[in-house]
């Protein structure tokens, strides 16, 4: 088996078994989604990122150590894309929040 063909396999199952888990279905969304993102499968690394990005920030909100770092990593899913201005605007608002909530201890 494939990496892909495997990421094929988490993909089709991970939202239906985990419907009603969205903190493990985000967990489970952010490794092949940054694995994608390394091997240079940008476009489901942008869809396995933003489902986890959704997740955490609609159970956790954006202060949240998890949804930022994934709010980092669209950034460099976005900025992989050739998106620049897309990845600066998430790597601003992800500075933004850490500054606010952590203040000088970044």
């Amino acid at each position: 088996m494939t990496i892909s063909s495997f990421l094929d396999v988490v993909s089709e199952n991970v939202g239906a078994k985990l419907k009603d888990m969205p903190i493990r279905e985000a967990s489970i969304r952010t490794t092949p989604g940054w694995t994608c993102r390394m091997l240079g499968e940008l476009k489901e690394a942008g869809l396995y990122l933003e489902r986890a990005f959704q997740l955490r920030q609609e159970h956790f909100g954006r202060e949240y150590r998890e949804t930022l770092t994934c709010m980092g990593r669209l950034g460099w899913v976005a900025w992989d894309q050739g998106r620049f201005e897309k990845g600066k605007q998430r790597w601003s608002k992800e500075l933004e929040i850490c500054h606010c909530v952590f203040g000088d201890h970044l």
